[in-house]
């Protein structure tokens, strides 16, 4: 009976693992917690997000979120935004791998350690073959955000101002969109 639900445990996480096995695409993240988000606060002002998956660069995050301050800028009808904060967070995770009689996870957050729980799938059978010291491995995302003020006519003269046409015209190739749902 443990062979079987051990074997089922593998198959279920390779599943998993099999799903997410791409890095994020270009999307909004309506029913993901990847992709980017957008708020408006005022008519002209905007905060934006762009979270990535294990699985996504940190160089790609920062490009898709640039792409989406250009393209949300184009489709309020602006010319120009000026970049008033930016900011990209790691999130690490390190979790152990090895035996699977003895895993030990931890999940971090910005604040820090939030959760640290040893688990053992089986306490009651010791395998002096299996009971080793446990490797950890880190998996790491990022999220960029930025708050943006839009303006009309030419971009002023400065390094924290952006033509949206001009980034969208040279980051288009650079995108990767998401594949369109069914």
């Amino acid at each position: 009976m443990i062979v079987k639900t051990r074997f089922l445990l593998a198959l279920l996480s390779v599943a998993i693992i099999a799903a997410c096995s791409s890095a994020t695409a270009y999307r909004p993240a309506m029913d993901s917690r990847y992709g980017y988000t957008e708020q408006q606060i005022e008519s002209d002002r905007w905060k934006v997000q762009f979270s990535g998956n294990s699985l996504t660069k940190r160089q790609t995050v920062e490009l898709y979120l640039l792409y989406r301050l250009a393209e949300l800028t184009g489709q309020n009808g602006f010319d120009y935004f000026k970049v008033v904060t930016r900011e990209t967070d790691e999130r690490k995770r390190t979790i152990s791998v090895g035996s699977p009689f003895s895993y030990n996870y931890r999940l971090y957050s910005r604040s820090g350690l939030v959760y640290a729980a040893p688990y053992r799938f089986c306490r009651a059978c010791y395998n002096p073959f299996w009971d080793h010291e446990q490797e950890t491995r880190d998996i790491i995302r990022y999220e960029a955000d930025a708050e943006i003020i839009m303006g009309h006519g030419p971009a002023p003269e400065g390094e924290d101002y952006f033509d949206a046409e001009d980034v969208l015209m040279n980051l288009a190739g650079q995108i990767t969109l998401a594949e369109p749902e069914l």
